[in-house]
């Protein structure tokens, strides 16, 4: 590419300006797309799953999580259950049924 100069100015500079402007706008809107697809996946799991009979009554690894997550939201106790496996989930997953209520859906 052949540069220009109008006095101190370089006019390559407005092109690249211009190129890195139209490549983040692409790259919003591919974000974008690949969230929009992500939820359409998650949604559709739960139309599906929610026929299953442990969607609304949760076994083994899920019970343990949801009970310790349910008894840190409404008492604010650590059982022993608590440690018992990884930690960080049944902490989310309590922040969940603070904010929302004990909604085994939006759990899901």
């Amino acid at each position: 590419m052949k540069r220009e100069s109008v006095g101190n100015c370089d006019m390559t500079e407005g092109v690249r300006g211009e190129n890195a402007k139209m490549r983040d706008q692409r790259s919003f809107w591919v974000g974008l797309l690949i969230f929009a697809l992500a939820l359409m996946v998650r949604f559709v799991y739960l139309c599906e799953s929610s026929a299953n009979p442990s969607f609304e009554m949760p076994l083994v690894d899920s019970k343990v999580y949801d009970e310790t997550a349910r008894a840190f939201a409404q008492e604010g106790r650590i059982t022993e259950g608590f440690f018992w496996q990884p930690f960080f989930y049944p902490f989310f997953l309590s922040l969940v049924y603070s904010l929302r209520g004990n909604s085994i859906v939006c759990a899901n």
